[in-house]
């Protein structure tokens, strides 16, 4: 049974509150952001909500382009629950506090990202871009 750790490792990343907790899922906030996790054999899932200003094929084509245009976002994807989007993530099971903290961040900026039509305005300096470019 793996999943209180991971939970527990929840808990002490900065940018998550865990909101509900049932077995190998659980409900968060992350930086604001409704978020949802999933505990698997292949590791911690975590999905953050998109919340497209306008949504289009198009805002969703573009974003699925963004996606599979890296090898550094392959353990990414956008899909979509009910009437609601969410980006997720794959996690490596044995990464630290400050590792998840830091991808966590990345994903939670991408999501923002996404959630803007692709607008680069939504980044709020030069270091939020840095770390967009370094991701994709």
């Amino acid at each position: 049974m793996r999943y209180p750790s991971i939970w527990q490792t929840l808990q002490r990343c900065d940018l998550v509150l865990v909101e509900s907790c049932r077995e190998t899922r659980a409900v968060l906030d992350i930086s604001g952001s409704y978020s949802k996790a999933l505990e698997g054999e292949y590791g911690l899932c975590i999905g953050i909500e998109i919340q497209f200003e306008t949504f289009s094929q198009a805002s969703l084509n573009r974003a699925s382009l963004l996606l599979a245009a890296s090898d550094e976002t392959l353990d990414q994807a956008i899909l979509p629950e009910a009437d609601r989007w969410f980006l997720w993530q794959r996690y490596q099971e044995d990464l630290s506090t400050d590792e998840l903290n830091q991808r966590l961040e990345a994903h939670h900026l991408l999501a923002k990202y996404i959630s803007s039509g692709l607008c680069k305005s939504t980044l709020q300096n030069r270091e939020d871009m840095l770390e967009l470019v370094n991701l994709v």
